[in-house]
């Protein structure tokens, strides 16, 4: 079953997500497949495919180790794209967190390293995907979409709570990923 660990934003930020991709996606045609606003959140940690039974087991070891977080608040605010240059392949919004996030994601790796679990390569940039761009973009849409993204100014779109991670199942059809939450990992209140 294919995973992922994360925080979940709300619907209101979701919604507010949204709309900026429409924003977007009404200057210009460009080869962007867009984020449902209900599929976006923050991935602390991608799983990959994993039996059932690893996932129980990582959901136990997590409820253990994130018993003892506080909840904090993140702002969610800003534009960009990664890379950052001429050829960006995704679209985002940023994060804005205190250093306890940080840690969280670093005890999460922690914990999924030791049953097996794949540690990441890449520094942990929190951001929520908004779109990703087609692999044969055009050097010219790349330019366009550059000179949409450096125009388009996003501020804060609100604050989200977190008091929690959860445990997602993603199948991927035709249409886009369908995101079902498996397990929810609280933090002490």
């Amino acid at each position: 079953m294919r995973s992922f660990l994360a925080l979940e934003l709300g619907p209101i930020i979701q919604g507010r997500l949204q709309e900026v991709s429409l924003v977007l996606k009404k200057q210009a045609a460009l080869p962007v497949r867009w984020v449902a606003g209900k599929n976006i959140h923050l991935t602390v940690k991608f799983l990959g495919e994993s039996e059932a039974q690893h996932l129980e087991d990582l959901q136990q070891a997590l409820i253990t180790r994130l018993a003892h977080y506080e909840p904090f608040e993140m702002r969610v605010g800003g534009l960009g794209a990664f890379p950052p240059g001429k050829s960006p392949r995704v679209i985002w919004v940023g994060v804005q967190a205190p250093p306890v996030l940080e840690k969280l994601v670093g005890e999460i790796e922690e914990v999924a390293a030791g049953l097996g679990f794949e540690r990441e390569r890449r520094k942990f940039s929190p951001h929520l995907t908004l779109g990703r761009v087609a692999s044969d973009a055009s050097p010219q849409q790349a330019k366009t979409l550059l000179e949409i993204l450096t125009k388009t100014q996003v501020g804060e779109l609100g604050v989200v709570p977190v008091n929690a991670v959860h445990l997602i199942k993603s199948v991927l059809t035709p249409g886009g990923p369908i995101y079902s939450t498996l397990a929810v990992m609280g933090f002490s209140c």
